[in-house]
């Protein structure tokens, strides 16, 4: 349509640098991203035992501690026999 098709226009040094920027930018969002959602799936293992140590120490008189330490044995023992397996 009347333009000179023979023109070649590439990115240069400065659209590469621009989007190896937004790519690093990226990475290290998602990996901050992914820090901080191991560390909720963490908190909330750790709410659900403690509610099971309080019921247990409800039920068994024993103080919470106690009850979470041998919530915690009766897991190891269930997974060792999984390993076993």
């Amino acid at each position: 349509m009347g333009g000179d098709e023979d023109v070649s226009t590439t990115a240069g040094i400065w659209g590469f640098i621009i989007l190896f920027g937004l790519a690093l930018a990226c990475w290290l969002l998602f990996r901050s991203m992914n820090h901080r959602l191991r560390k909720v799936r963490y908190s909330a293992a750790d709410e659900a035992r403690d509610r099971e140590a309080v019921e247990l120490s409800e039920e068994t008189g024993e103080s919470e501690r106690q009850a979470a330490i041998e919530l915690d044995e009766e897991r190891l023992e269930e997974k060792g026999e999984e390993e076993q397996r």
